[in-house]
Protein backbone atom coordinates (compact mmCIF):
# COMPACT_ATOMS: atom_id res chain seq x y z
CA UNK A 1 0.00 0.00 0.00
CA UNK A 2 1.09 3.37 -0.97
CA UNK A 3 -0.54 6.34 0.72
CA UNK A 4 0.36 9.65 -0.92
CA UNK A 5 0.30 12.75 1.17
CA UNK A 6 -1.26 11.99 5.19
CA UNK A 7 -2.78 8.57 6.33
CA UNK A 8 -5.27 8.81 9.45
CA UNK A 9 -6.72 5.93 11.38
CA UNK A 10 -9.17 5.62 14.37
CA UNK A 11 -10.27 2.62 15.76
CA UNK A 12 -12.60 2.73 18.46
CA UNK A 13 -12.73 -0.78 19.74
CA UNK A 14 -9.27 -2.86 20.78
CA UNK A 15 -7.18 -3.33 17.89
CA UNK A 16 -5.60 -6.51 17.28
CA UNK A 17 -3.05 -7.47 14.81
CA UNK A 18 -1.21 -11.35 14.48
CA UNK A 19 1.86 -11.34 12.00
CA UNK A 20 3.23 -14.67 10.98
CA UNK A 21 6.56 -13.43 10.06
CA UNK A 22 9.15 -10.82 10.35
CA UNK A 23 7.94 -6.91 10.71
CA UNK A 24 10.10 -4.02 9.56
CA UNK A 25 9.48 -0.25 10.15
CA UNK A 26 11.21 2.57 8.95
CA UNK A 27 10.50 6.38 10.02
CA UNK A 28 12.28 8.93 8.25
CA UNK A 29 11.69 11.69 10.48
CA UNK A 30 10.99 11.88 14.44
CA UNK A 31 8.53 8.97 15.82
CA UNK A 32 6.28 9.98 19.01
CA UNK A 33 4.28 7.74 20.58
CA UNK A 34 1.24 8.54 23.77
CA UNK A 35 0.08 5.69 25.37
CA UNK A 36 -2.57 6.79 28.37
CA UNK A 37 -2.55 3.54 30.12
CA UNK A 38 0.71 0.97 30.67
CA UNK A 39 2.62 -0.05 27.99
CA UNK A 40 3.97 -3.69 28.45
CA UNK A 41 6.46 -5.34 26.04
CA UNK A 42 7.37 -8.98 26.25
CA UNK A 43 10.56 -10.11 24.19
CA UNK A 44 11.14 -13.83 23.60
CA UNK A 45 14.69 -13.80 23.26
CA UNK A 46 16.87 -10.45 23.33
CA UNK A 47 16.34 -6.22 22.96
CA UNK A 48 18.40 -4.13 21.26
CA UNK A 49 18.10 -0.14 21.40
CA UNK A 50 21.29 1.71 19.68
CA UNK A 51 20.42 6.15 19.97
CA UNK A 52 22.65 7.98 18.00
CA UNK A 53 23.00 10.52 20.77
CA UNK A 54 21.21 9.70 24.10
CA UNK A 55 18.92 7.74 26.13
CA UNK A 56 16.86 9.49 28.22
CA UNK A 57 14.73 7.83 30.51
CA UNK A 58 12.47 9.78 33.55
CA UNK A 59 9.90 7.84 35.54
CA UNK A 60 7.88 9.55 38.35
CA UNK A 61 8.96 6.71 40.84
CA UNK A 62 11.13 4.36 40.19
CA UNK A 63 13.18 2.80 37.34
CA UNK A 64 14.14 -1.27 38.30
CA UNK A 65 16.82 -2.98 36.52
CA UNK A 66 17.43 -6.49 37.39
CA UNK A 67 19.60 -9.24 35.53
CA UNK A 68 19.81 -12.87 36.25
CA UNK A 69 23.65 -12.75 35.79
CA UNK A 70 25.06 -9.24 35.16
CA UNK A 71 24.25 -5.85 34.82
CA UNK A 72 26.86 -3.66 33.57
CA UNK A 73 27.15 0.18 33.41
CA UNK A 74 29.88 1.73 30.90
CA UNK A 75 30.43 5.20 30.32
CA UNK A 76 33.73 6.51 28.36
CA UNK A 77 33.93 9.56 30.74
CA UNK A 78 32.06 9.33 33.96
CA UNK A 79 29.12 7.53 36.31
CA UNK A 80 27.73 9.39 38.18
CA UNK A 81 25.36 7.86 41.22
CA UNK A 82 23.25 10.35 42.17
CA UNK A 83 20.56 9.86 45.45
CA UNK A 84 18.78 11.22 48.89
CA UNK A 85 21.60 14.62 48.31
CA UNK A 86 24.33 13.01 48.06
CA UNK A 87 26.30 11.10 45.26
CA UNK A 88 28.87 8.91 43.87
CA UNK A 89 31.32 9.82 40.96
CA UNK A 90 33.30 7.37 39.55
CA UNK A 91 35.99 8.95 36.59
CA UNK A 92 39.66 8.27 35.07
CA UNK A 93 40.25 10.75 37.61
CA UNK A 94 39.09 8.49 40.37
CA UNK A 95 36.06 7.68 42.97
CA UNK A 96 34.67 10.67 44.53
CA UNK A 97 31.82 10.78 47.04
CA UNK A 98 29.87 13.54 48.79
CA UNK A 99 30.21 12.36 52.04
CA UNK A 100 31.98 9.14 54.09
CA UNK A 101 31.28 5.59 52.58
CA UNK A 102 29.72 3.59 55.85
CA UNK A 103 30.07 -0.13 55.45
CA UNK A 104 27.31 -1.87 55.94
CA UNK A 105 23.21 -1.48 55.50
CA UNK A 106 20.81 -3.50 53.89
CA UNK A 107 19.81 -3.03 50.01
CA UNK A 108 16.01 -2.04 49.21
CA UNK A 109 14.07 -3.67 46.95
CA UNK A 110 12.39 -2.68 43.64
CA UNK A 111 9.54 -3.45 42.22
CA UNK A 112 10.11 -6.03 39.81
CA UNK A 113 8.68 -5.85 36.09
CA UNK A 114 5.73 -7.93 35.41
CA UNK A 115 4.90 -7.16 31.62
CA UNK A 116 1.03 -8.71 30.96
CA UNK A 117 1.31 -10.82 28.13
CA UNK A 118 -1.16 -10.00 24.76
CA UNK A 119 -4.50 -11.96 25.11
CA UNK A 120 -4.50 -14.78 22.93
CA UNK A 121 -6.32 -14.20 19.42
CA UNK A 122 -9.61 -15.90 18.86
CA UNK A 123 -9.30 -18.36 16.13
CA UNK A 124 -11.00 -17.32 12.59
CA UNK A 125 -14.23 -19.06 11.59
CA UNK A 126 -13.85 -20.75 8.14
CA UNK A 127 -17.06 -19.90 6.42
CA UNK A 128 -19.10 -22.31 4.30
CA UNK A 129 -18.69 -20.77 0.46
CA UNK A 130 -21.83 -19.69 -1.15
CA UNK A 131 -23.99 -20.84 -3.85
CA UNK A 132 -22.19 -18.34 -5.93
CA UNK A 133 -18.75 -19.52 -4.94
CA UNK A 134 -19.95 -23.06 -5.38
CA UNK A 135 -21.03 -22.60 -9.00
CA UNK A 136 -17.18 -20.94 -9.89
CA UNK A 137 -15.66 -24.11 -8.21
CA UNK A 138 -17.60 -26.07 -9.93
CA UNK A 139 -17.13 -24.58 -13.15
CA UNK A 140 -13.29 -24.58 -13.16
CA UNK A 141 -13.39 -28.26 -12.23
CA UNK A 142 -15.51 -28.77 -15.48
CA UNK A 143 -14.48 -28.59 -19.04
CA UNK A 144 -15.83 -25.87 -19.55
CA UNK A 145 -14.61 -23.52 -16.69
CA UNK A 146 -16.87 -20.49 -17.00
CA UNK A 147 -20.35 -20.64 -14.89
CA UNK A 148 -23.90 -20.22 -16.60
CA UNK A 149 -24.21 -17.04 -15.30
CA UNK A 150 -21.12 -15.59 -16.65
CA UNK A 151 -21.89 -17.13 -20.13
CA UNK A 152 -25.10 -15.45 -19.67
CA UNK A 153 -23.25 -11.50 -18.81
CA UNK A 154 -21.03 -12.16 -21.32
CA UNK A 155 -24.14 -12.76 -23.82
CA UNK A 156 -23.07 -16.39 -25.10
CA UNK A 157 -25.05 -19.33 -24.76
CA UNK A 158 -23.67 -21.48 -21.77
Amino acid sequence: MQVDGQRSETVTGNSISVLQAEEQRTVSADRKVQILGSDHLHVATSAHTRAGQSVLVEAGQEIHLKAGALVGLEAGAALTLNAGGQHIVISAAGIYCSSPIQLGGVPIPGTPAMPAMPNPVEPLIALAPGPQIEALMAAARGAKPICPVCEKMRGTPA
